[in-house]
């Protein structure tokens, strides 16, 4: 009765003992389902979020360089996959102090969706160039557009858009030039005119006038000219050297030189080199080379070899042959 009565209770209150021999089943496992839990954890594959694909242009192309208002042209692109810096990664392996076993890394081919030439002034004849496909690692392709030029001169500047899937897309502007002088730095320029007699015979002596003459838009300093015959028989009498310490713009020297031949002359053009060096405003040395052509021709020399008679002993009163040789002694 009493125990009865006290299980009564128990219901009242809502308590139910526990199993104690359950509580001790879960205990003896619990370090092991701990231990288990670790192990996983340290052999784990975690996905590295891959960067953005994405190309680069890597030059570009106009031809012609320069157009006329109105002409028609090209402009090539040079699109390459920015390999390195499109990439997915996964780390593996035991993690030991925040760091990875093992990491892949692998490149992302990148799927070109649209390549367009913005206008900016140019006509663009040539259509958009749609779903041109992958474009591996490293790989570069060409893409070429028909331009107009525009009725007036200037630089124009026609945008290339590159548009990539799941990827950045690139803006590169193209430098169009129509009839337009780009201004570049001023430089001296020396012009050489030569005064050549008309004929040499081998065995005369020769002069030839030289001029010098600077036609570029700032003076030429510290000008050197050297001479130099290719011919030994094509002798210079006079110096081989000049100096001049500048020529101004428009400004001109003049200088003669003097040669001697000999019989050994060859017929010909026979050349002399004129070696001119002189400095640019910016301090660098610019080498002219000039060839003089001295017109080497052969002169003709009648003479009288021989003079015989046929009788040798011509009687007197009687008829003889008069029989004179004329040879040519001259070099043509």
């Amino acid at each position: 009765m009493a125990i009865h009565m006290q299980e009564k209770r128990q219901q009242k209150s809502g308590r139910h003992e526990q199993n104690p021999g359950h509580i001790g089943t879960c205990s003896r496992f619990l370090p092991f389902m701990v231990m288990a839990i670790a192990i996983l954890l340290l052999f784990i594959i975690v996905p590295v979020a891959a960067t953005d694909p994405t190309v680069i242009i890597t030059g570009y192309e106009v031809t012609p360089s320069v157009l006329m208002p109105g002409d028609m042209g090209t402009v090539t692109l040079t699109i390459k996959n920015t390999a390195e810096g499109a990439s997915e990664k996964e780390n593996t392996g035991i993690v030991s102090g925040g760091t990875f076993a093992s990491t892949k890394s692998t490149d992302i081919n990148v799927f070109i969706e649209n390549v367009h030439l913005e206008r900016n002034g140019i006509d663009v004849l040539t259509d958009d160039f749609d779903r041109l496909g992958e474009l591996g690692p490293g790989q570069s392709l060409p893409v070429t557009f028909v331009i107009r030029a525009p009725s007036r001169s200037g630089i124009y500047f026609p945008e290339a858009w590159i548009d990539v899937k799941d990827g950045r897309s690139t803006r590169y502007p193209v430098m169009v030039n129509v009839n337009t002088d780009i201004s570049t730095q001023k430089k001296p320029s020396l012009f050489v005119t030569q005064k050549l007699p008309d004929r040499v015979a081998p065995g005369e002596d020769c002069t030839v006038a030289i001029t010098i003459k600077n036609t570029g838009l700032i003076q030429a300093s510290d000008i050197a000219l050297v001479v130099n015959s290719t011919i030994k028989s094509l002798v210079l009498t006079n110096s081989g050297r000049y100096y001049w310490n500048h020529i101004s713009p428009n400004e001109e020297t003049n200088l003669t030189l003097h040669f001697a031949t000999d019989k050994n002359t060859p017929i010909g053009i026979d050349p002399v080199t004129l070696t001119i060096t002189y400095l640019n405003p910016d301090g660098t040395i610019v080498r002219q080379t000039e060839t003089v052509g001295i017109p080497v021709k052969g002169r003709a020399e009648i003479a009288v070899s021989s003079v015989t008679t046929d009788p040798v002993r011509p009687v007197p009163g009687g008829m003889f042959i008069l029989i004179i040789r004329l040879e040519n002694t001259g070099t043509d």
